[in-house]
């Protein structure tokens, strides 16, 4: 459960832009200020939404993503849990129990969505964007900008949208799986370009 958290996350993360311009005018501006980042870190809350009971859940905490050094997900409430995905393991560590190894021969399906959250970061392919999703991307001027992405045939995490808002990396990022609708607050962005 706590991994598939993890994915949620991330599959809020797939696309931003970089503090190289105010704010990301187009998806080919996106894509471009994308190409150039080594590194990113932020802090983030997230309320989940569940669909079938009446209650939100609330996490925050910080995260780092790297080229080189793969993704840290560090989740600070309601309880300490720390995910570290690397090329061919992802950790899993919380306060109270045993932490969990997944390695990239036991569980190809869980690496095929990280090496696919790394590569639509680093790599943004924008056919492959339009292939997998409907999209609209709306330029708001000095109010920055307003992804929503549709995916075009259903996951199996049952994807339902992805709305994306801010100025730069979005301050505001909004999905919806399984009926779960889930929104993320993201603030104090450090971004690093590649040198």
């Amino acid at each position: 459960m706590r991994i598939l958290m993890f994915f949620s996350i991330f599959i809020s993360l797939l696309f931003w832009g970089s503090y190289e311009q105010a704010y990301a005018t187009s998806l080919n501006t996106l894509s471009l200020q994308l190409s150039q980042i080594d590194e990113i870190q932020a802090q983030y809350t997230s309320e989940k939404h569940l669909d079938n009971l009446d209650t939100t859940l609330n996490t925050q905490g910080t995260f780092f993503i790297s080229r080189s050094q793969g993704i840290i997900l560090k989740q600070l409430e309601p309880f300490l849990m720390t995910l570290t995905a690397e090329d061919d393991l992802i950790k899993e560590e919380t306060e109270d129990l045993e932490s969990k190894n997944y390695t990239r021969k036991d569980s190809p399906e869980i690496f095929s969505i990280y090496d696919s959250i790394r590569d639509r970061i680093f790599n943004f392919n924008q056919q492959q964007l339009l292939k997998d999703f409907k999209l609209s991307f709306n330029d708001l001027g000095e109010q920055g900008y307003e992804m929503l992405l549709i995916p075009r045939e259903e996951s199996t995490v049952k994807l339902e949208y992805i709305k994306l808002r801010g100025l730069i990396f979005p301050n505001e990022i909004k999905y919806k799986i399984s009926g779960d609708e889930t929104v993320m607050f993201f603030s104090n962005i450090n971004i690093k370009n590649k040198e």
